[in-house]
């Protein structure tokens, strides 16, 4: 088992309009739970981007991290983040998806939106796009004084 976050640690959960029992379950499991945490639920599906600010805007850390809940990534790495930002040096760590286990209809959408993203929107997003990333409160402020 990996090492553990030092500091307030607080998740928040945000449930974009999932057809599944991902709502329900985190109802059922959280209060439950040995940390405090926040549920999020969007009224629809409006993806990433929205869900992404909607967590940011919820949370009052001085440290954040972003990650999707399709455990693609290993929780771990947000000590790494942890780590590269507690050292003053950075205000933003990301992660970058080397592959994908994803369904080939999945995997070759993702292929392009983020091909079609790098061509018109900003050039310097990896190429599998961003799917975890760590920052700290003071870009967290700039990324949500951003309306687009």
């Amino acid at each position: 088992m990996g090492r553990r976050l030092d500091g307030a640690f607080e998740p928040v959960f945000v449930v974009d309009g999932s057809p599944d029992r991902s709502l329900e379950l985190l109802q059922e499991m959280l209060p439950s739970s040995d940390f405090p945490s926040q549920i999020i639920s969007l009224s629809r599906r409006f993806g990433s981007f929205a869900a992404i600010r909607a967590n940011l805007a919820s949370g009052s850390e001085d440290l954040f991290a972003v990650m999707a809940a399709d455990l693609q990534k290993q929780p771990e790495l947000i000590v790494s983040f942890q780590d590269a930002m507690q050292s003053g040096r950075y205000d933003v760590a990301v992660g970058c998806r080397d592959s994908r286990s994803d369904p080939l209809p999945d995997r070759l959408f993702s292929i392009a939106f983020w091909e079609l993203y790098r061509t018109f929107v900003q050039r310097e997003v990896p190429r599998g796009g961003v799917d975890v990333f760590g920052c700290t409160g003071r870009f967290r402020a700039e990324i949500l004084r951003l309306r687009e």
